[in-house]
């Protein structure tokens, strides 16, 4: 069975533009063109030509597509593998990127549809980086947790021996390495740490007496924004650029 271009473009659900596009980027192939007026396709045509369509939704660029299709059957089969791998891993970091915009833009929604909350174009732009920073602060926590091990791991260690030997100086030996470590972590916090302040949607950092003092949750800490001065539990966000 033979096609006219339209006739084609409509067999494949595209425009009349789109088949010469592809005829132009060479990536389907007239069997004719009488009078070089008409161009006629052949089944092989509009196979390619769906061909096309399928890869392109899956993320594939023309050029990758060129290849494939010129491809011999074992070459283009392990191509094709390497391209969908590939194209695989873009999807889930376009999936998590995309799933942390959502949760950012929920986050953000109560503030603007809560109750008193103002809703002014600086006051959502704040919060949405708020929102942003709030979400490296998980990088942060590795490089805690990396600290932490080597005190955790010590610490186990001394309290086991302690207990073998039924003598508490392996557990003092250690007092002055816990000390030093809860100063070095407490001061890596505050370094890599600032607050947001629910009240006027800015971030501010306290002082190294205040971040000590201020009773805290996992994720937040009860202290009084420099900014707008009330006094109330502030989210963590990352300093990090």
């Amino acid at each position: 069975m033979t096609y006219k271009t339209g006739e084609l473009a409509k067999a494949c659900g595209v425009t009349v533009r789109t088949v010469q596009y592809y005829v132009k980027k060479n990536l389907i192939h007239p069997i004719s063109e009488a009078h070089k007026t008409t161009r006629c396709f052949d089944e092989d045509s509009k196979f390619r030509m769906e061909t096309i369509l399928i890869l392109k939704e899956w993320g594939l660029t023309l050029k990758q597509i060129s290849h494939l299709l010129n491809s011999q059957d074992e070459e283009s089969r392990n191509h094709l593998a390497v391209l969908l791998e590939q194209r695989t891993l873009e999807l889930k970091h376009n999936i998590q990127e995309q799933q942390q915009i959502y949760s950012r833009l929920k986050e953000i929604k109560k503030y603007v549809t809560g109750d008193d909350k103002g809703s002014s174009l600086e006051e959502v732009l704040n919060l949405n980086h708020a929102s942003i920073q709030r979400e490296k602060t998980k990088n942060i926590y590795y490089a805690l947790m990396k600290k932490l091990v080597p005190v955790s791991v010590l610490e186990l260690g001394a309290i086991t021996l302690s207990l073998i030997l039924k003598k508490f100086f392996p557990v003092l030996l250690i007092v002055p390495y816990l000390i030093y470590s809860s100063v070095t972590v407490t001061t890596f916090m505050h370094k890599h740490v600032s607050y947001f302040c629910p009240s006027c949607y800015r971030i501010f950092k306290p002082t190294l007496w205040q971040f000590i003092k201020a009773p805290h949750t996992p994720k937040s800490r009860k202290l009084e924004c420099s900014h707008c001065h009330k006094v109330q539990y502030c989210p963590e966000v990352t300093t990090e650029k």
